[in-house]
């Protein structure tokens, strides 16, 4: 069997309707085996950088910048996943708490 290999990312998958989108491509598809590698929503990379730089520099913005990016995730999975959202967002609270805390971190060191 031969396997065939996707990788989305960025503009592929900038929002919920973009996932579908990508869903509905890889389904059309005839392909005996597919896998498929998603990387970072468009900007989310980009926004990482931006929090660790901000917190580094005593910016207390971070903080906002952190609950927008997990409110932007909690808007796609909602929009994707309906009422199953909840396990998710269980996951992204523990997820992003962990990201807080790296982000105090850097804060603290001023590094």
């Amino acid at each position: 069997m031969q396997w065939i290999a996707h990788k989305f990312g960025g503009s592929s998958v900038a929002n919920a309707a973009r996932y579908q989108a990508v869903a509905q491509l890889l389904a059309g598809r005839s392909d005996a085996a597919q896998i498929v590698v998603v990387s970072a929503m468009q900007g989310v990379t980009d926004g990482l950088i931006g929090l660790t730089r901000k917190a580094a520099t005593g910016d207390a913005g971070w903080r906002v910048d952190l609950a927008n990016l997990r409110q932007r995730h909690i808007e796609a999975a909602t929009e994707l996943l309906g009422a199953e959202v909840r396990s998710y967002a269980s996951f992204l609270d523990d997820s992003s708490a962990e990201l807080e805390a790296l982000l105090r971190g850097l804060e603290l060191l001023g590094t």
